[in-house]
């Protein structure tokens, strides 16, 4: 991790303008895997088995990159794996009503947003990220939201990249982006973007008050 190391050394909190959030394991863990695990029993193959199948089958890109509706997704799921579809349709909704957003998260939100623009940046399918959106108020929180399913472009991508700049109106070197996946802060950084690796909670706090971006947690009331 040599060079999330050197990112965290070349922050320079004068300069930035913006913070872009990730939100899959970043802003809200995921629990995949575990959930798909609860219906083992009714699934015809093990829950890796299927979502490697879905991913191989590039049906998770095009229903992140807006090329396909969420129940198109599960009905090919359904076909490919020969899993139920009301299986997967309770499935789905089991990843959508467990989803949470932490408080200290929220807290670390509501600092930032004080001083900064606010941005989200995540890969996800398009009615259930609504969803999410309205649940925790997140329009309310973010300054603009960036979801991959509705611009049709997806993170590995460095054009999406371009156009949330464009949206804050900032240069990268005023943008911070955080986030938990290596290769996206890889792509943002090639652009010039400032870099920060999404570990966990504590973690993140400790990394933002050490550049003074937000206060450490010894010194909230």
């Amino acid at each position: 991790m040599k060079h999330v190391k050197n990112d965290q050394a070349r922050l320079s909190p004068a300069s930035i303008r913006a913070v872009v959030f990730d939100f899959n394991d970043t802003i809200s863990p995921t629990r995949f895997l575990e959930t798909f695990e609860k219906y083992r029993s009714e699934l015809p193959i093990s829950a890796k088995a299927l979502i490697a199948a879905y991913k191989e089958a590039g049906f998770l890109d095009a229903v992140q990159n807006g090329k396909m509706s969420e129940p198109e997704f599960w009905e090919k799921v359904s076909k490919l794996t020969g899993a139920r579809l009301s299986v997967l349709k309770r499935i789905a909704a089991d990843l959508r009503e467990s989803r949470i957003v932490e408080p200290e998260m929220m807290a670390i939100l509501n600092e930032l947003r004080r001083r900064y623009r606010l941005a989200l940046l995540t890969n996800n399918v398009q009615e259930t990220f609504r969803f999410w959106v309205e649940k925790y108020g997140l329009s309310e929180i973010f300054d603009t939201i960036f979801n991959s399913a509705d611009v049709g472009i997806l993170k590995n991508d460095s054009r999406i990249y371009v156009l949330i700049l464009r949206r804050l109106r900032c240069k990268p070197e005023q943008a911070l982006l955080i986030d938990n996946e290596p290769s996206n802060l890889t792509i943002a950084r090639s652009l010039g973007f400032q870099c920060m690796l999404f570990r966990n909670l504590r973690q993140l706090r400790k990394d933002l008050a050490s550049r003074a971006i937000v206060e450490p947690l010894t010194k909230r009331k």
